[in-house]
């Protein structure tokens, strides 16, 4: 599991104020969607992808910093990001609804709880120990500090199967609310669910997305779901509270010799390729 955005954190906004607060201290405004963009890939990555994906935000940084971006600033963003990022995590320490109950429901199945994501290693200690304090705690989590690469490559997902003694791969789902939560799941070669309504792309807190008139709720929801599927998510679901009944159904196939596609053709997200019978998931 993910964790801003799919367990914790509705609408995934931990992120967003220091993104846009470590650029402005650079003279730099970015918008809420140009911080949300990279949304779900390693930190250090995502403040990259911010100036390297955004001409106008590189122009206003050669303008307010009398030179084109480099690694360095970079480097320097990002040693500003991390004490700042946990410092305010206690500010978006809502846990969303019907995670703690869909953790409880799929242990007493047998299954494995890991987590992975794109904070670096201090803010997800911070937030592992939030989450338990409320009730919310997974067997491990790993962050790209962890591993050689982070989103979209798969080793955090790798390094949950071999924690948790898991595999192969079929036996594996990812869930998370990101295209790049998607994409390290079909790297990876798992099962894939995008989580909608409390993502990042939507991002609203739940008092606001309950507030919106059903046309406006629908139009973000579709939108959401839409760029998910695209991403080679196997299943969407509105929020994490849906996700067991989404595992019966992936049991259901695996019983049947099925496997995740990899998702190459990101229009055909859902099709399957024979596998010989898998082992039952620990």
């Amino acid at each position: 599991m993910d964790w801003s955005g799919t367990i914790v954190d509705h609408g995934c906004l931990a992120p967003t104020a220091v993104f846009q607060e470590i650029f402005h201290q650079k003279g730099v405004e970015i918008s809420r969607d140009i911080a949300n963009g990279p949304m779900g890939m390693y930190k250090r990555d995502h403040i990259r992808a911010i100036l390297a994906e955004n001409p106008s935000v590189a122009a206003d940084w050669k303008a307010a910093n009398g030179h084109a971006w480099t690694e360095a600033d970079v480097d320097e963003l990002f040693v500003a990001y991390t004490p700042m990022q946990v410092a305010v995590l206690d500010q978006y320490d809502d846990i969303i609804p019907g995670a703690i109950e869909t953790i409880e429901a799929l242990r007493g199945r047998s299954i494995k709880i890991g987590g992975s994501t794109g904070f670096p290693r201090p803010a997800l200690n911070r937030y592992a120990e939030i989450a338990r304090a409320k009730g919310l705690e997974l067997d491990q989590a790993f962050c790209p500090d962890d591993v050689p690469q982070g989103r979209p490559a798969p080793w955090m997902i790798y390094e949950n199967m071999k924690a948790t003694g898991v595999f192969p791969a079929s036996l594996v789902v990812k869930v998370g609310d990101t295209v790049a939560d998607i994409q390290e799941g079909t790297s990876a070669g798992v099962w894939t669910v995008g989580v909608v309504a409390s993502s990042v792309l939507v991002g609203l807190p739940k008092t606001e997305f309950d507030d919106l008139p059903g046309l406006d709720r629908d139009t973000r929801l579709a939108a959401a779901r839409n760029a998910l599927r695209l991403a080679g998510a196997h299943y969407t679901i509105n929020t994490i509270a849906d996700l067991p009944n989404i595992i019966t159904e992936i049991d259901a196939r695996l019983a049947r010799g099925e496997e995740p596609a990899c998702c190459k053709n990101r229009n055909d997200y859902l099709l399957l390729t024979p596998a010989p019978s898998r082992p039952r998931r620990r």
